[in-house]
């Protein structure tokens, strides 16, 4: 008996001891059916589970357990599934749905966070697209991503315009990185958390049509646009469907529609008031800072600028953390360069760009004659940009951005004939901004930024003209004006990102905004008083990407605007999305309010002379502009043809002009609306190594002003054209590449003359050779490019001298410019 009672005392201390071993897991991306055979081999557990179950899980877990029961509890967990022990045996099952009587408690949602960036450079990668199942989102500026899923793990597509797809399966975890590899170098793998997994797919992003009146370039995926390089921003939209290329008003940013003034361009969180130099052939941004462009013609939702016409969002390079790196470029017109230099054990760049024009030491372009009647600018420019970037340890990201550029512009008129005519303009111009943004990346998911900006444009100009009556000096007339305008923006805003959950992608932003505008003009007949205007308001906008199905997604948003002064709210309701009629096609859409609370009103002299002065629209003494858009198009892709198919109507509110008459030494002050209507085409074909793409655009501005005597005009607005016409082509002989473009317009109303009917064509073809070469690590690009061919004698929009007899001297479009380069990169 006490034998029996000492063997059973044995066997429950030893079972004790097994039972209070401690159990050790400590798996990587395992299934758990291997997990359950390791730990049946090891401390020999009984286990039951359905293989359907265990082979669709996949296991990352490390940790220390008091006994077997708790460590199966945490791999169930990990599973959604319930444990149970009978015996010595383990058995997983499906959790039992709950009663009715009871609230369905959702599945865990695990959380996939991280950046999509260039795996040569580290760059990230902006607004990448990225895929999983039914669900597609797009980075942010900064290439980051945030999505939960009732899965742990998920097949994941990512795209970027130039760059190999992946396909990947990824395990969920909070800072991914993901690298992807531009098409042009060729490589063979791409990198994922220093694991390598699939080779680059060929197949191509399109430029058009992922959103509706969206355009999309980055510096790798438009290297092949000939044109001067220091206006390649312009060079490269002009060519699309939308943007017109007529007029040269390359400043004036016109797409469907849009007015001066009435489009805003945003780099890395700056608003730029002015997109070029005066002259217009040189963009303020250097385009070797260029990282990323997205274009909106219309139909884009709340989260996009804040004006009533298209939007240019640029983001510029974060530069190598890695090495040392830079660019130079030199031509004819322009040298410039930059460098990156990274900083703190690899953790921060600072970017230093700059720009300086020659003009005066090679100047191709032809004098002005009797018989051209034109009058062709003298012009100077330079500018200066900084950035400075560092990535913290936890991936929180802080960037400091600046711009500064200047210029000069001369031109001048002299002819003599029965009447004399002479004309002097000068004008001097200054744009200045700066941004800090400072991304926080969520412990939960999403991320929240904060960011401070401002930017000033100033333009100061002196006009003279003269006209003589050699047979009756009583006619003649003299006049000097010089005037001076200013506007700026400073803004904070806070904009939170939450995790993509269960279909839904919420953001929510607010803002505080300040404007000011001065003018003053000195002149014998001050037609404008001098102001100083200020306007300061709250911005909030709240959005949601919600996906119905996996063919239908849907972005709802609604931004209100409160100017201080007036305590009036505008509300903005704004809806956008797309529906996959099959793999290739889609069909886009977009309807929203839109508002604007600063802006250029065209301003006349006495005698039809025109230009434009900032002005704040607070409600009081000029009302916010408003627009709404109605967009809708198709889109169809696929690896060799991208075909876009785009149509819109746009109706504008409040618009302002000054008109000065003989009799009165003030100007009066005009209100009207407009509408612009129209429909976009873009094909491009890709065959080999080439492209060829041509686009059009049918559209019409028709414009109604209230008049002296309360009647109403109507009439074609001055930047109205019915058809333009666009035709590129790209050869890749590699290391030869040549490019032609070649760009006609039917003609704007021709306010030049009399007959307001009369039209005046556009016409321009540019070409371009490039060869490009690599001494060690130096890759170099060496051509020529030629723009208007053929020396077209077009003019500019709005652009012109009008003297007291009527007659008009225009101010000379691009003559025939050869431009010799050479470009370095290390």
């Amino acid at each position: 008996m006490k034998k029996g009672i000492l063997y059973l005392f044995f066997f429950v201390l030893i079972a004790t001891k097994v039972q209070a071993q401690n159990i050790a897991l400590n798996y990587q991306n395992l299934p758990l059916n291997e997990v359950l055979i390791d730990l049946n081999q090891r401390y020999d557990a009984q286990i039951s589970i359905n293989s359907s179950i265990s082979e669709n899980c996949q296991i990352t877990l490390s940790g220390q357990y008091d006994n077997m029961l708790q460590a199966m509890k945490a791999l169930a967990k990990e599973c959604n599934l319930e444990v149970t022990q009978v015996g010595n045996v383990y058995t997983f099952q499906q959790k039992k749905p709950t009663t009715a009587t009871k609230t369905a408690k959702k599945p865990p949602l695990h959380l996939f966070q991280g950046t999509v960036i260039d795996g040569l450079t580290g760059e990230p990668l902006p607004f990448s697209r990225v895929e999983t199942g039914s669900t597609i989102l797009l980075a942010d500026e900064n290439g980051k991503f945030s999505f939960k899923s009732e899965k742990s793990s998920e097949t994941i597509l990512f795209r970027h315009l130039g760059y190999g797809i992946l396909d990947t399966s990824l395990h969920h975890q909070s800072q991914l990185q993901i690298q992807l590899n531009p098409k042009s170098f060729g490589l063979s793998t791409i990198i994922v958390d220093n694991k390598p997994t699939s080779s680059p797919s060929p197949i191509h992003l399109p430029t058009i049509g992922q959103s509706a009146g969206h355009i999309k370039l980055n510096d790798i995926a438009t290297q092949l646009i000939p044109g001067n390089d220091n206006n390649m921003i312009f060079n490269h939209l002009r060519l699309y469907p939308g943007i017109m290329a007529a007029g040269e008003s390359i400043s004036d940013f016109i797409t469907w529609g849009s007015y001066k003034g009435q489009g805003q361009i945003i780099y890395d969180g700056i608003s730029l008031f002015s997109g070029s130099g005066i002259n217009d052939d040189i963009g303020r941004v250097n385009p070797l800072m260029i990282k990323n462009i997205e274009v909106y013609k219309g139909g884009y939702n709340v989260d996009k600028g804040d004006r009533i016409g298209g939007i240019m969002l640029i983001d510029s390079k974060n530069g190598d953390r890695k090495k040392l790196s830079g660019n130079i470029s030199l031509n004819n017109q322009v040298a410039g360069g930059r460098i990156s230099i990274p900083l703190f054990n690899h953790s921060s760049t600072l970017q230093i760009a700059g720009r300086k024009s020659y003009y005066e030491l090679l100047d191709f372009k032809p004098q002005v004659t009797r018989r051209a009647n034109r009058i062709v600018p003298q012009y100077q420019y330079g500018d200066l940009n900084l950035k400075f970037t560092t990535v913290f340890k936890n991936k929180d990201l802080l960037e400091v951005s600046s711009i500064l550029s200047k210029d000069t512009y001369k031109e001048s008129f002299n002819r003599k004939q029965t009447f004399e005519y002479q004309s002097n303009l000068s004008m001097l111009s200054s744009q200045i901004g700066g941004s800090i943004q400072y991304t926080r990346q969520g412990k939960k998911g999403g991320n929240t930024k904060l960011q401070l900006a401002q930017s000033q444009y100033h333009l100061e100009r002196t006009s003279f003209f003269q006209f003589k009556d050699i047979i009756n000096p009583n006619s003649d007339k003299s006049e000097i004006d010089k005037w001076d305008n200013q506007i700026e923006e400073y803004s904070a805003r806070i904009i939170h990102n939450f995790a993509s959950a269960r279909k839904q992608n919420i953001q929510l932003s607010a803002a505080y905004i300040h404007n000011q505008s001065k003018f003053k003009l000195d002149s014998a007949d001050n037609e404008l008083k001098d102001f100083d205007q200020k306007l300061d308001r709250l911005s909030f906008y709240f959005k949601d990407n919600i996906q119905f199905a996996p063919i239908f997604n849907v972005q709802v948003g609604l931004k209100a605007d409160l100017p201080l002064s007036t305590q009036k709210v505008y509300l903005q309701p704004r809806v956008d999305g797309q529906l996959k009629l099959s793999k290739k096609l889609k069909l886009n859409f977009g309807w929203g309010i839109y508002n604007q609370f600063i802006g250029q009103p065209l301003v006349l002299d006495e005698f039809g002379n025109q230009t434009e002065i900032w002005q704040i629209f607070d409600g009081k003494a000029l009302k916010p502009l408003q627009s709404m858009h109605n967009v809708v198009g198709l889109a169809y892709h696929t690896k060799r043809w991208e075909i876009g198919l785009e149509g819109y109507y746009k109706t504008i509110s409040n618009l302002s002009r000054f008109v000065a008459e003989t009799d009165s030494i003030t100007a009066t002050s005009f209100q009207g609306n407009a509408i612009a209507k129209g429909v976009d085409f873009f094909l491009k074909f890709r065959f080999s190594e080439h492209e060829m793409w041509t686009s059009y655009s049918l559209g019409e501005i028709e414009e109604q002003f209230s008049g002296k005597d309360g009647e109403t005009i109507t009439q074609l607005a001055p930047h109205s054209q019915l058809h333009e016409l666009k035709v590129a082509t790209a050869f890749n002989f590699s290391p030869f590449h040549l490019t032609a473009t070649y760009v006609y317009g039917s003609g704007l109303p021709n306010s030049l003359k009399k007959d307001s009917d009369i039209l005046s064509p556009y016409h321009r073809m540019d070409v371009a050779f490039q060869y490009r070469f690599k001494v060690k690590k130096t890759n170099f690009q060496t051509g020529f490019s030629i723009l208007n061919v053929f020396n077209y004698k077009n003019t500019r929009l709005g652009q012109f001298t009008r003297f007291p007899d009527g007659s008009i001297q225009p101010t000379l479009g691009i003559p025939f410019t050869p431009n010799i380069y050479l470009n370095l990169s290390f």
